[in-house]
């Protein structure tokens, strides 16, 4: 459970780097640091909120309800302060930007990039290879990062509390010599090897 559970995030950093960090400097060149970095900020921000709606309310048919309107106003509210510094980088640079290019160098641009670059090197990309990894798979990632934090243990305890608890045989506390002596029993609790406690 937790190689899957991590392998998650670890996904979810690949699409975010692929989708959102590449040619970040380009983007935030030509339309402002305010206007890319708002807009990194209210997608994942907004989802961030409907997850902790979802996950965190006790009356779960509430919390479907209270998430998605939780994510979709936040990204609401997010996007009319997006709209705004999109405006004043427009009024900066007179006739040089459109409502149209502008969402496009925002919301596809380098992305798109990617998908050229990398399909001259590996042939035909199609398009919606590039909506999916900056505007789906990153929510759907977290989304699913989150429902596996709340999820329970056969202990009985949320996961992300035993994933904290098994912290205490990493890398940081390596250096005490008998930690992973003293931890094993926890590790083999949780049902993983000595070896993946050593790791």
């Amino acid at each position: 459970y937790y190689i899957n559970f991590v392998m998650l995030l670890v996904g979810g950093f690949e699409c975010f780097a692929a989708g959102w960090v590449y040619n970040i400097h380009d983007q935030v060149e030509s339309l402002g640091p305010k206007v890319v970095f708002g807009y990194m900020i209210t997608t994942f921000g907004s989802v961030i909120v409907g997850c902790a709606l979802w996950f965190g309310l006790a009356n779960k048919s509430a919390a479907l309800w209270a998430g998605f309107v939780g994510w979709i106003g936040t990204w609401a509210l997010g996007m009319v302060g997006v709209v705004f510094f999109m405006k004043k980088r427009m009024d900066e640079n007179p006739g040089k930007w459109t409502w149209k290019s502008m969402f496009y160098e925002l919301t596809l641009k380098d992305v798109m990039d990617l998908k050229h670059d990398l399909s001259e090197i590996v042939g035909y990309i199609p398009a919606l290879w590039a909506v999916l990894v900056k505007h789906f798979i990153p929510p759907v990632i977290l989304i699913l990062f989150s429902l596996g934090a709340d999820a329970e243990t056969d202990t009985g305890k949320k996961s992300l509390w035993a994933l904290r608890e098994l912290r205490l045989c990493s890398l940081p506390n390596f250096g005490n010599h008998d930690c992973c002596l003293r931890w094993f029993p926890l590790c083999e609790q949780f049902g993983l090897s000595r070896y993946v406690c050593v790791v």
